[in-house]
């Protein structure tokens, strides 16, 4: 796994699946951080948004949802894809994931122990 790796996964709380980047290199833990991006709406967070094209799975007006970010295991993300519960998709560009890295510190929705994590990965 590495940064910009994408996937699509179906969140804990809908029955929607949404595409998921990695924001990190895996830690020494094998641990990454991961935001989720959603169809924006009326409400969204529209700190980061993500334009058809920009990414070959993008089709209408996106949003990182950086109250959605997290912390994630690879090994559970491998386990994920293995099991089919999961989907590989192509890789973000460079770009992108430096906007949406600046979007989680920006961000007043990013969860605070996210934030830290990211920042204490990231500047070692």
């Amino acid at each position: 796994m590495k940064c910009g790796d994408t996937f699509m996964i179906e969140d804990e709380d809908e029955e929607a699946e949404h595409l998921h980047v990695l924001l990190t290199t895996p830690s020494l833990a094998g641990e990454v951080v991961t935001v989720s991006i959603s169809t924006r709406r009326k409400r969204s967070e529209t700190l980061v948004c993500i334009h058809p094209g920009e990414h070959p799975f993008i089709r209408v007006e996106s949003v990182a949802l950086f109250h959605f970010s997290a912390i994630r295991s690879c090994a559970a993300i491998e386990a994920a894809i293995k099991s089919g519960t999961a989907r590989p998709k192509e890789k973000a560009s460079p770009e992108l994931v430096s906007r949406m890295q600046a979007g989680l510190l920006d961000s007043n929705f990013t969860p605070p122990g996210v934030r830290a994590y990211f920042v204490g990965i990231t500047h070692i």
